[in-house]
């Protein structure tokens, strides 16, 4: 006896009147896992191209600040006035 006719319970319920109910509930545990391991995957792949990018433009600007700093040192070994 099902309470409703489709397998997701959507839908109009079927009212049944009985003296004694059974009701069998079956959880898809895998789906359960596969979603939130999809949703950790989503937020962690967001942080690491947050920290990609952060990493990126620290690095240029490191390396921006270095030829800043040597400009003196490539004047003379270029020659350049």
């Amino acid at each position: 006896m099902l309470l409703f006719e489709t397998s997701d319970c959507s839908g109009p319920p079927v009212p049944k009147v009985v003296e004694n109910l059974m009701v069998e509930v079956v959880v898809n545990e895998g789906k359960i896992v596969e979603q939130g391991l999809g949703k950790l995957m989503t937020i962690a792949w967001d942080r690491f191209l947050e920290f990609w990018g952060a990493s990126v433009t620290l690095l240029l600007f490191a390396v921006c600040c270095l030829l800043f700093a040597v400009r003196g040192k490539f004047k003379q070994w270029f020659g350049f006035k």
